[in-house]
């Protein structure tokens, strides 16, 4: 029901607030389209966040090279797109700017 998507939404807005992602700041989100993709995104606008949406067939450098220019604080990624994440995360740039999944 929709009061039921709403709460969610609530308990993805203090997740998002947990990982300390508040107004103003990005997030980088990678996932395939969803209702969970929807309700993180409409969290993000509820706190008044920005989620940067990342291209899900985006690997490798150009993955990196998204993330970056987002300025995400975090990374929010589905399941189906963990491994590809976890293979950069060992980047530098990556780890110095205290990026959490």
């Amino acid at each position: 029901t929709w009061l039921e998507a709403d709460k969610q939404i609530d308990r993805y807005a203090a997740l998002l607030q947990s990982k300390d992602i508040s107004k103003d700041q990005s997030f980088a989100l990678l996932m395939d389209n969803s209702p969970d993709f929807l309700m993180l995104f409409i969290a993000a606008n509820r706190i008044g966040a920005i989620a940067a949406l990342i291209n899900t067939t985006v690997t490798g450098e150009g993955l990196k090279h998204v993330i970056s220019i987002s300025e995400s604080k975090a990374v929010i990624c589905g399941a189906s797109h963990l491994e590809k994440l976890k293979r950069i995360l060992k980047a530098e740039f990556l780890l110095h700017r205290g990026l959490v999944v």
